[in-house]
């Protein structure tokens, strides 16, 4: 279990335990470029105790709270089923990832507890002057993720760039090249950015010859280079705190990526550049910004739209899963 820290330690600010200060700017110049894990302390902040999630959970919104199970087998990446989780209370909702199968996903804390917009603002700063290269930063956002022992996050690859502070137990961690068409194609590369498809990429095991990889354990912090694709396991009940963010060269490969899906192959360019720098990659960005102001381009599909689930968090049901007569949608799926 997570251990409780005395009340003094709550009200300390959570940048207090951060320590960017003992990296250095060389492990600081790395952040958003290279495979990286470095030191922290947020563990130890009760924040992060069990009781503290546990109210948390019991407080947000339910539309922020994201609940999934899934397969757990690295390659059955399209096993991701919603469960809904709005009837369970926080402490029921931690005890069923405890001993279920569960990968669950508290969104925007900084919405809602102060405490972690002040944490993000101190973190990236203290970055940023310690030499990370992050320009025109922008949009950034925390999340907790919780997961179950023997829970997967399948491979996948995200749109925008960010860091893993692991806070408890132990989990796995495969990271993949960037932008390589081996590991992602690039269709479904630009697909992921246009929004036509979820983010998870076929897998098999050969894949993890041209991996890096890492055991993460509370009081690591993680990152990697901007799409590569990655999956986890997990060792124990784990708990995370996720820090997404962008940039003006995350922005820039999001406009790239979405021109050549809705403009250049539209135009009979089946193998678009992927280029970000020089004169080609400029244009091509305004041409996409100033398209999509009048043309508006948006996904044909709502990803959404088969989530719909009978399944629902019950901690007296096998597997904490009960199955239910109706389909239905949680709030984080409205």
């Amino acid at each position: 279990m997570i251990t409780n820290n005395t009340s003094s330690n709550f009200n300390k600010s959570l940048s207090d335990n951060l320590s960017i200060d003992e990296w250095g700017a060389e492990l600081c110049g790395k952040f958003n470029k290279e495979f990286t894990v470095a030191p922290h302390k947020l563990h130890e902040h009760e924040k992060f105790s069990r009781a503290s999630i546990i109210d948390l959970l019991d407080n947000i919104p339910k539309d922020r709270i994201q609940c999934y199970t899934m397969i757990a087998d690295a390659t059955k990446t399209n096993s991701v089923a919603a469960v809904n989780p709005d009837k369970v209370s926080g402490a029921e909702l931690y005890a069923a990832v405890e001993s279920g199968l569960f990968w669950v996903n508290v969104k925007r804390l900084q919405k809602f507890d102060p405490a972690f917009q002040q944490l993000l603002d101190e973190m990236f700063g203290e970055l940023v002057e310690r030499g990370a290269s992050l320009n025109g930063l922008h949009e950034i956002t925390s999340d907790l993720i919780l997961t179950s022992p023997g829970a997967h996050t399948h491979y996948h690859f995200d749109r925008e760039p960010n860091s893993l502070w692991h806070l408890h137990g132990s989990k796995k961690l495969w990271v993949y090249p960037s932008m390589d068409f081996h590991y992602a194609s690039q269709h479904h590369i630009e697909a992921v950015y246009a929004g036509k498809t979820s983010e998870y990429l076929p897998y098999n095991e050969t894949l993890d010859q041209g991996s890096q990889s890492c055991t993460l354990n509370a009081g690591d912090a993680v990152w990697w280079e901007t799409t590569s694709p990655h999956r986890v396991e997990n060792n124990e009940m784990c708990i995370s705190l996720n820090c997404a963010f962008k940039t003006r060269a995350s922005t820039k490969r999001w406009n790239i990526q979405r021109a050549n899906y809705f403009m250049m192959r539209k135009m009979g360019n089946q193998n678009p550049s992927i280029s970000e720098e020089g004169t080609a990659a400029n244009v091509k960005e305004i041409a996409y910004r100033v398209s999509n102001r009048f043309l508006n381009y948006k996904a044909n599909s709502n990803l959404r739209a088969g989530l719909a689930t009978s399944l629902a968090v019950d901690v007296s049901k096998p597997n904490c899963i009960a199955e239910l007569a109706t389909m239905g949608r949680p709030a984080f799926l409205k």
